[in-house]
């Protein structure tokens, strides 16, 4: 907890907040399906907090990934049915975990492990809008 009161907005990734606006601008709505149990304080401390509709982490879930209660809940919580869903993930068990809530999963990595994603980017600067609907 006391390195997390050290983030600033100055570690968020690149292309993250302009992916959000993107997102907000078009009308969508964003969730966060996080397997910690800080993901509030860690969206707080980034600055981003009003970026996300809703989020789910860890604190709030029975099953934690790959199980899909998470994303699920997520979905439920903005009122969106699951497979109108893209889950952004960086962990095979994330990926597998949107897959097993029937949505569209993007993975952020190495294209080698993340093999099950439907979309790769290797960073966080290929997250744009029009990349990810360039896909669906």
């Amino acid at each position: 907890v006391s390195l997390i009161s050290k983030i600033t907005s100055e570690d968020i990734l690149p292309g993250i907040e302009v992916f959000l606006q993107e997102l907000k601008r078009a009308g969508y709505k964003i969730g966060m399906a996080s397997a910690s149990k800080n993901a509030y304080m860690v969206t707080k401390q980034l600055g981003l907090l009003d970026a996300f509709d809703h989020i789910v982490d860890a604190a709030t879930v029975a099953e934690s990934k790959p199980h899909p209660e998470v994303f699920l809940k997520a979905a439920m919580a903005l009122g969106v049915e699951p497979k109108e869903c893209v889950g952004v993930e960086d962990a095979v068990a994330g990926v597998e975990a949107i897959h097993a809530a029937g949505m569209f999963a993007v993975g952020i990595g190495d294209p080698a492990v993340l093999t099950e994603a439907d979309l790769v980017f290797t960073d966080t600067t290929g997250l744009t809008l029009d990349n990810v609907l360039a896909r669906i």
